[in-house]
This record gives C-alpha cells, structure tokens and sequence, in this order.
C-alpha cells in the first residue's frame, strides 16, 4: 500500500507542473492519458491487453455513462460515435482523445437541442382544457 501511495503522489508531482506552464490543453491531456496507462500497467494486478475487444468493451461501457437515460443523444449521433468502435484503443496507444473530444462536442450540442425544445414548450400556450 506504501508503494502505490507513493507511486500515486509521484505521479501528482509528475503532472503538476503541466498545469502550471502554457502547454496546451491536447498536450496536456495526451500527456496525462499518457502517464495514467503507464501507472495502469505498473499498478495493475491484472492489465488488460488493449486490442479491438477492449475497446468494443470500453465504447458501450462509455456509451451507457455518457447517456444514461438516454434522453439527449440521437441514434444518428450514436452511429456517428459508433465509427470508434474498434479504434480506441489505437488512440488510446496514440495517446488520442479524439473520440472522447468527439463525444463531448455532440453530447454538448444535443444538450443545447433538448433545452431549446423545453424552452420552446414552457413557452408555448397549454390549455387544459383541450382534448390534445
């Protein structure tokens, strides 16, 4: 428990500093992606190989969190996310976030959809009364 502790504290002190300078932000995030999976395979009991299965597994994992409730994402922006299935782990091994970044962009943007269609509602006049 010592070792990782310490392991853990050496990584703060490795990271820390990238927050500190004018790095930009992909090169902060590769390099954090970057020292997490080497701790991954180091403190791991039992790492997984990162091939096509893992990433299939980490998409619908990923997939499932990102939209729980499966209220904002469209399944045509599903599709869209779906051509990463068997490609992060080449990006993961790349050190890439560019399914995560993509995922972000279209769960932001479906967001946005579903608070213009609430406010167009809320705005709307409901007569209680009418049979619709």
């Amino acid at each position: 428990m010592l070792i990782k502790n310490t392991l853990l504290a050496a990584f703060m002190l490795l990271i820390s500093p990238l927050f500190q300078t004018d790095n930009s932000y992909d090169e902060r995030e590769s390099t954090i992606l970057y020292t997490l999976m080497g701790l991954t395979d180091y403190l791991h009991y039992s790492p997984k190989e990162i091939n096509d299965d893992l990433s299939m597994e980490i998409f619908e994992d990923y997939l499932e969190l990102l939209d729980q409730p499966k209220r904002f994402l469209l399944q045509s922006e599903v599709d869209q996310l779906s051509t990463f299935k068997r490609d992060i782990d080449n990006q993961i091994n790349a050190f890439s976030l560019e399914f995560f970044e993509e995922s972000d962009k279209l769960v932001n943007k479906a967001i946005e959809r579903a608070k213009s269609i609430y406010e167009e509602v809320i705005e709307s006049d409901i007569k209680i009364s009418s049979n619709d």
